[in-house]
């Protein structure tokens, strides 16, 4: 049994679902029996399951027929409201083993689903999986844990950031594993992670609370960087030995001081351009909230191995292009180049990375899982920047939509 708390949500619809049919797929079987998508806007069965129809035709196109038809005919709905009190699971929804539990939802809304699934009858031997953001800050991130630890152990908890399950993550941790760089070798490191699209307008109010920084910085780019940085375990899959090694590596990465953050950092909001109107003018924007839709900042790591090196971590949306990779330059060598493709999709056997999130959480495997004092360290990674962003008065720069981004204050 699969029981997905958000089941009509856009992740489950985009991503979640479509990737359980993709690795169906290509394992030819059944993994789970039913599955159960629990939301406040759940429909009828029937409506759920031509919806979901409809959703798989879109995001999951070269499933075969009947591993899609066989799919929807084990979709259950049941529409629940998170704030009620008392169970509304039946008390025998997870007769499979293991029982997966998924908390689809919104970072904002995670401890509220945690406490309510508290109020559930939940089987032993629960596997969960919870989407990044772990949190909206960092006390929030601590509350979300100590939530989580009464729904299962830590060990059976995937806290899941998809980076960590892109090929761009195979590709570092296996150059790494064959050169082993440390920072004497290497001058300066580039994590990027830019988009031509805007913040789609349905979006807009949730991305308005959040900002590049909250949204990609920590997570996506320092968990990028934690990999650069981190001594590997010998045994990779051990676990949570890899999730250590990251967080060891996290709590040593320093911001600038703040006499150098003008310099050294930029944050930018993209103004209207051609086709795309201004952020601040989407439904449920706050302009006065200043969030940024850019943001760049050179840290450096507390480590003798990484003196003097920076990694400029560069994250931002409605762009002239979209580049999501690493560079590492090395010294009287040539870069080296970790791209995340798009094109990979197109390959056989690919699989997409909610559909390894799942087999991963179907064979209790965490070693890509975030730790919770990893989520700990990037949380105090952002928001010792955007404290510093404020204490130094580092403007908000707008940029045409469309156009490189903001120029740097002190370029």
């Amino acid at each position: 049994m699969l029981l997905v708390i958000g089941g009509a949500g856009d992740l489950a619809t985009r991503h979640l679902i479509p990737g359980l049919l993709r690795l169906e797929s290509a394992r030819d079987r059944r993994l789970v029996g039913s599955v159960l998508l629990v939301d406040r806007h759940a429909t009828s069965r029937a409506g759920l399951r031509g919806r979901m129809a409809d959703a798989l035709a879109t995001h999951a196109p070269g499933a075969p027929a009947r591993r899609r038809d066989d799919l929807v005919a084990r979709l259950e709905a049941v529409a629940a409201d998170l704030g009620s009190v008392g169970p509304v699971l039946p008390e025998d929804w997870a007769g499979e083993v293991p029982p997966l539990l998924y908390l689809a939802v919104p970072g904002t809304v995670l401890e509220t689903a945690a406490a309510w699934l508290a109020a559930q009858p939940l089987p032993r031997g629960l596997r969960v999986a919870v989407e990044k953001p772990f949190g909206a800050d960092r006390a929030s991130a601590a509350s979300l844990a100590t939530a989580l630890e009464a729904l299962a152990p830590e060990a059976t908890v995937h806290r899941v950031d998809h980076v960590l399950h892109h090929g761009l993550a195979d590709q570092l941790l296996a150059w790494r594993r064959r050169r082993a760089p440390e920072g004497q070798a290497v001058e300066r490191v580039e994590l990027t992670w830019t988009e031509t699209a805007p913040v789609p307008a349905e979006r807009a109010a949730g991305y308005d609370r959040a900002g590049a920084v909250r949204d990609m910085v920590q997570s996506h780019l320092l968990q990028l960087l934690a990999l650069v940085v981190a001594d590997l375990p010998a045994d990779p899959t051990g676990l949570g030995e890899l999730a250590a090694a990251k967080a060891e590596a996290l709590s040593t990465v320093r911001l600038p001081p703040r006499s150098d953050l003008a310099r050294l950092s930029t944050r930018g909001r993209y103004l209207a351009g051609p086709g795309v109107p201004a952020y601040a003018d989407l439904p449920g924007v706050d302009p006065a909230r200043d969030t940024e839709t850019y943001a760049r900042v050179v840290l450096t790591v507390d480590d003798p191995r990484w003196v003097g090196v920076p990694f400029e971590l560069t994250t931002g949306k409605a762009l002239d292009r979209a580049d999501k990779g690493v560079v590492l330059h090395l010294r009287g060598g040539r870069p080296q180049h970790f791209r995340f493709d798009e094109s990979a999709a197109q390959h056989d056997g690919w699989l997409p990375p909610s559909a390894r999130v799942l087999a991963a959480l179907l064979e209790g495997d965490v070693s890509r899982s975030v730790g919770s004092r990893e989520a700990d360290e990037g949380w105090r990674v952002a928001e010792e920047l955007r404290r510093g962003w404020s204490a130094a008065g580092v403007p908000l720069v707008g940029y045409p939509a469309g156009s490189a981004g903001p120029r740097p204050l002190h370029a």
